[in-house]
């Protein structure tokens, strides 16, 4: 039996969010019901400085029932044009935050992380289910992740080569 919650108690509650992509709600994929924190108490909450970070909460935290009807509407992406200028972006921000670590390049990676992606949301996340707009949304996010490695061996290459040389 589950015990009433005050709201008192609560330090952040997570909405589920409805992603509209393409014109489409898109129910699979991995996009549904997407799930959000987004009340907060601020004294308790800090935001890491990277795009597409999720608000870090000291405290108790509940979800709302996964419903259209309480759910956040989303309208991600009206074309792929919008998708491809979108992720330009945030490969080069992900790129950044991989330098800043030490990461380097890795063919194992290049071969690997477009795949990967792209099953993982066709067949795991049940991409097909969502037709043609999975399989859409399946191939760019194995195009992001190929886009990451080849970014960050292209800065890589340029670091090299732009640092000191020998006389």
């Amino acid at each position: 039996m589950e015990r009433y919650v005050s709201r008192d108690e609560l330090a952040g509650v997570y909405l589920p969010r409805q992603n509209y992509l393409f014109g489409r709600w898109i129910r699979h994929s991995g996009y549904w019901p997407d799930y959000q924190l987004r009340l907060l108490r601020p004294r308790a909450t800090q935001w890491p400085p990277h795009v597409h970070t999720k608000p870090e909460v000291s405290g108790r935290t509940e979800k709302a029932p996964a419903s259209p009807e309480g759910a956040i509407v989303h309208h991600n992406y009206a074309t792929i044009r919008e998708w491809v200028d979108r992720n330009n972006r945030y490969t080069d921000h992900e790129v950044d935050r991989f330098l800043a670590i030490g990461r380097r390049p890795s063919l194992f990676r290049l071969l690997l992380a477009g795949p990967a992606r792209f099953l993982n949301v066709y067949f795991r996340h049940q991409g097909f289910r969502d037709g043609l707009h999975g399989l859409t949304i399946a191939i760019l996010m194995g195009f992001y992740g190929a886009i990451v490695e080849l970014k960050l061996w292209e800065r890589q290459r340029a670091s090299a080569a732009s640092g000191p040389r020998s006389a």
